[in-house]
């Protein structure tokens, strides 16, 4: 099961009792940006719209790191830190329907699951079938 932030709206794993951006207490269950009204994933916010938003999340990381940064250090860790959660999502999407996927042969024409296994003896008969119809096609050509 997963935690998330009822303040920033952030999802967490169980390993954390509290909001890493806001010290909020967590609660059990994911969120969805989507699912949050008037509110933009951050991949749709501008600039200005990310610096206001988590103003209070920057000033606790300077707050701990006794380093001041600029709008540009502060808004590329944000944006990284949002890559790296999609990657890692993305990850774990592709990694279960691996697992649970099943290999399943189809017809490449029609993309049909019912096909059977041609034998080696179908094979060469098919081979000698089509050569002597060839054949008999080439002989009364030329006549």
């Amino acid at each position: 099961m997963s935690r998330y932030c009822p303040e920033c709206k952030h999802n967490f794993s169980d390993e954390f009792d509290e909001c890493g951006y806001c010290g909020s207490e967590l609660l059990e269950g994911t969120i969805e940006i989507q699912d949050i009204e008037n509110d933009k994933p951050i991949y749709e916010m501008s600039d200005m719209e990310i610096l206001e938003k988590y103003s209070d999340y920057r000033k606790r990381i300077e707050e701990q790191t006794g380093h001041q940064m600029t709008d540009a250090e502060f808004l590329c860790g944000i944006k990284e830190a949002r890559r790296d959660s999609l990657s890692h999502k993305v990850d774990t999407y592709l990694k279960d329907n691996q697992e649970n996927s099943i290999n399943i042969p189809k017809c490449p024409i029609c993309q049909s699951t019912n096909i059977e296994k041609i034998s080696v003896v179908s094979k060469a008969g098919s081979v000698v079938k089509n050569g002597i119809v060839t054949t008999v096609n080439l002989i009364f050509k030329w006549r």
